[in-house]
């Protein structure tokens, strides 16, 4: 591959890591500016920096964890606090016996008596079968 098809693949972004080397180390000094500059300015970078950068990352990242927690902890502490004040607890909505008879005959008389004019046929857990008797 010639260096024209290189840099069009390299301007591209579509190079590999060896092609850009290849680019970069064969240019003379008649070739592209930008590849004079890439290659005066080529660098290493120090030993140790992937760790530093990987440390400095998992640093902030566990500083927003500790963050959230803190915001959950504070924000679930406001919503007991808010319950306890708006629901408070007691016996207050518990009736009496009394009060669930009364409650008890009131639904049974919204309902007509039924007449016993049936008698059944068949009884089984699941179903009754009844016979009119008039």
């Amino acid at each position: 591959m010639n260096k024209d098809e290189i840099m069009k693949k390299y301007l591209n972004g579509e190079t590999s890591l060896q092609e850009e080397k290849e680019l970069f180390e064969n240019s003379g000094k008649e070739s592209d500016p930008w590849v004079e500059f890439v290659s005066r300015n080529n660098q290493t970078p120090p030993e140790g920096l992937e760790d530093i950068i990987w440390n400095k990352i998992q640093s902030e990242k566990k500083q927003k964890q500790h963050f959230l927690y803190g915001l959950t902890a504070a924000a679930a502490s406001v919503v007991l606090v808010l319950g306890f004040i708006f629901y408070p607890i007691g016996n207050d909505t518990e009736m009496t016996l009394s009060q669930k008879e009364q409650m008890l005959q009131e639904a049974l008389s919204m309902f007509p008596a039924e007449e016993n004019d049936k008698e059944i046929l068949y009884s089984d857990e699941l179903i009754e079968i009844y016979v009119a008797t008039n």
